[in-house]
């Protein structure tokens, strides 16, 4: 239905030309000035968007912009294992591509790691527990903020510092504080006990610490459900759970491939006769605690 003032009108704006004195030719007039500025201002546009300069600024944004969103995604990749450890150049052998593995650690369970001893067993440790030492370059040695006067490289095995991988170190406390519940079978530790207790102690309360310490640091937060198991009065905690984890083998062969290797029967841990070392009554805390240094002698004339 119409209604008044339900029809919208358009009205061209009215512009006076002082040349003509007419309305009607104001407003073609104006109409012509206007359809002007417009193609006039996109000519010059134009102009401007296709001119070498512009061209080339664009390109360059162009190449800016592909470059910025490259590395961020390079970032986001590689920045995973960055951001969760301390640097090391075992960690080359790190995958962003962990896998899922699922614990089979039923008490029942037969396990190559675990008791009773025997000569398999010992060899399933020794594998992972037996690797020589790797060399580090100055370059890592500042880079994992270690001790500046740490212990050389025999020159004869090549120019760095005396270094190995921490879950090599781990992997041998496990072993040893398990060693120490069949001193039947491992009857050298069980001597060591009678023979040196101190020593003994301190060694375990060592790698006791170093576990607590690692355990402590890294908090899986892996939430352990519980079974109802016959013969047991309360719910046992069921630790046959997924985990996301790295793959061993490729952190093994990393160690393995950069062993130091010295000469046959050469021995890599003698101190130096010569001197030219520095030496501490404990393990040195401070990075750059110089400790005592002992000179080199003089070569006899």
């Amino acid at each position: 239905m119409w209604t008044p003032g339900s029809e919208k009108k358009t009205y061209l704006p009215v512009v006076e030309n002082s040349d003509s004195g007419s309305e009607t030719d104001g407003m073609l007039s104006g109409r012509s000035n206007e359809a002007h500025e417009v193609s006039g201002a996109k000519s010059r546009l134009r102009s401007i968007l296709w001119s070498p300069w512009s061209l080339h600024g664009g390109l360059v944004l162009t190449y800016t912009l592909i470059f910025l969103s490259w590395s961020t995604v390079h970032r986001a990749q590689t920045s995973c294992i960055e951001k969760t450890s301390y640097y090391s150049p075992a960690l080359e052998a790190a995958s962003e591509e962990n896998e899922i593995v699922r614990w089979n650690i039923s008490a029942s369970f037969p396990s190559q790691w675990a008791g009773p001893p025997s000569k398999e067993v010992d060899n399933a440790w020794q594998k992972y527990t037996n690797l020589g030492a790797l060399i580090l370059s100055e370059e890592d040695l500042i880079k994992i903020n270690g001790s500046r006067y740490s212990a050389r490289v025999p020159k004869e095995v090549g120019n760095g510092y005396i270094a190995h991988v921490e879950w090599y170190h781990q992997l041998h406390c496990v072993y040893m504080l398990w060693q120490q519940t069949y001193p039947e079978w491992y009857t050298e530790e069980a001597k060591m006990r009678e023979k040196e207790p101190v020593l003994w102690h301190e060694h375990l309360d060592h790698c006791a610490e170093t576990l607590r310490a690692s355990i402590m640091c890294h908090a899986d937060a892996n939430i352990v459900p519980s079974n109802w198991v016959k013969g047991r009065h309360w719910p046992h905690p069921n630790y046959n759970l997924d985990h996301r984890c790295r793959n061993f083998d490729a952190a093994y062969q990393w160690m393995y491939d950069h062993q130091a290797k010295p000469p046959p029967g050469f021995e890599m841990f003698a101190r130096p006769k010569e001197g030219g070392y520095s030496e501490y009554p404990d393990l040195p805390f401070d990075p750059f605690d110089k400790g005592s240094e002992v000179p080199l002698k003089k070569e006899a004339e």
